[in-house]
């Protein structure tokens, strides 16, 4: 008999599951293994789970990406939004007590409730806290075979069959959805976190906060699902972190007028001479698009030109409209901030070969006091992604360049430098003060960021 006091509604009591597992013999170091599991009511299947457990302690120090990106797509973004690359250590600061390299993590891939059940969010609570305490995955013992665990909220699960075609067949159709149905979506989305957010799993946001995919993660640790389980009524009560607004992607002239100076500026890469010609050309195109609708600010052109350092194209757009200089991208960075990256980008055992744009860009106004929206000037994007490099250069040799204290670097530092000084970000190395980041002492694990910024 069911413990519930409806025959009809099962409760936690009723529900178990059934777990296997299978090693995954193409997984490098040996550190991944496939687990899946039957939630069962009584002797009936109503869902199942499946996740990768990676045993950390496996990977070789230094080794830790390669195996994630070897794995799949989906571990490598896991790998490197939630951990750093020397051992697999948790960037973040809330599970910084908790979450220990030396023991495994899992990665929940798929969480799934029969449609007869979905409602019953008991079932999908109680199911998650048995595949935690399981005496496999060893999320209960001390210490703890699983240290940390990581779930992508996926809406669709919260879909009926009914609700899925219709969501497909819009999407073959290319339709936009509605702002009712992206309310409908996030609250397919919060049903989904329920059965997580009761078992201790919360929305970190330090990742979150940039929006994208990454809001979607949901992290826990073991000194989080340890402790007693939430109600229905304080799980609703937690609030997710809301991300900025995303602007709306370029249309009609902007974006013909964007992809044709990203084109141009792409060729005209580092070019010291460009043919009169051509840059005449290039300019009347401009011209052209822009008395057909086209906006020099809205379709950030400038942007596009620093992020290539295509000198000529940065000097005609300056001259066709001077006030552009500090206007914002849709990440919320200015010019100044691309052409700072770039030139950092372009460091070599010689030196940065030239920092024309970053001239002409302060010579016709842009201001260097003016932060993105995490509190990080141009000069903190410069520092920032020279101090990647010198990581990098470690993580190769074993050496720091001998590059971070040098003249060489000096010129760029003092044109960029804000009067009032860097910001803490800056500082900081591109987080905020208090942005939710762990910090480890020990240097050199080779992170770096890429250096890429839009559609540049």
């Amino acid at each position: 008999m069911m413990s519930s006091a409806s025959a009809t509604t099962p409760g936690m009591d009723d529900v178990s599951i059934k777990l296997s597992h299978e090693f995954d013999e193409d997984g490098e170091c040996g550190a991944f293994t496939n687990v899946s599991v039957d939630i069962m009511i009584q002797k009936k299947k109503v869902g199942s789970i499946s996740a990768v457990l990676v045993a950390r302690q496996r990977i070789p120090e230094k080794y830790f990406m390669s195996a994630m990106d070897g794995h799949s797509g989906e571990l490598q973004w896991i790998g490197v939004t939630l951990f750093e690359s020397r051992f697999g250590r948790t960037k973040l600061s809330s599970l910084m007590n908790y979450d220990d390299p030396e023991f495994n993590f899992m990665y929940i891939q798929v969480f799934h409730i029969d449609d007869e059940y979905k409602t019953n969010a008991d079932i999908g609570a109680s199911a998650l806290r048995q595949l935690l305490s399981h005496p496999f995955i060893g999320g209960d013992k001390n210490p703890p075979y699983l240290s940390s665990a990581i779930y992508v909220l996926d809406p669709h699960e919260q879909m009926s069959a009914l609700e899925h075609a219709e969501r497909k067949a819009k999407m073959k159709q290319a339709l936009e959805p509605t702002q009712a149905e992206n309310d409908q979506i996030a609250q397919w989305a919060r049903a989904d976190a329920n059965p997580f957010l009761r078992n201790g799993f919360f929305q970190d946001p330090a990742i979150a906060r940039d929006g994208g995919s990454d809001a979607n993660i949901l992290v826990s640790s073991h000194g989080h699902w340890k402790a007693p389980m939430l109600t229905h009524a304080e799980a609703a009560a937690i609030r997710f972190c809301i991300p900025p607004v995303q602007p709306p992607a370029l249309t009609g002239k902007d974006k013909e007028l964007f992809e044709f100076v990203k084109t141009a500026s792409s060729e005209a890469r580092y070019s010291v001479t460009i043919d009169a010609t051509k840059m005449a050309n290039c300019r009347s195109t401009i011209v052209n698009l822009v008395k057909e609708g086209a906006s020099l600010s809205r379709s950030h052109v400038l942007h596009a030109a620093c992020a290539n350092n295509a000198v000529h194209i940065v000097t005609c757009l300056l001259q066709l409209d001077p006030s552009i200089v500090n206007s914002k991208d849709q990440l919320t960075c200015t010019p100044l901030m691309l052409a700072a990256v770039n030139a950092a980008g372009r460091e070599s055992i010689n030196g940065i070969d030239d920092i024309v744009v970053i001239d002409k860009l302060i010579a016709t106004g842009a201001r260097t006091d003016i932060q993105d929206q995490h509190g990080m000037t141009a000069y903190g994007h410069f520092k920032k992604s020279t101090d990647d490099y010198d990581i990098m250069m470690k993580a190769m040799t074993g050496n720091t360049s001998n590059l971070k204290e040098s003249a060489l670097r000096g010129p760029v530092n003092r044109r960029l430098m804000s009067p009032g000084g860097p910001t803490a970000c800056d500082l900081a190395g591109g987080e905020e003060a208090s942005g939710g980041f762990a910090q480890y002492s020990d240097n050199g694990d080779g992170d770096s960021d890429d250096g890429s910024f839009g559609d540049y």
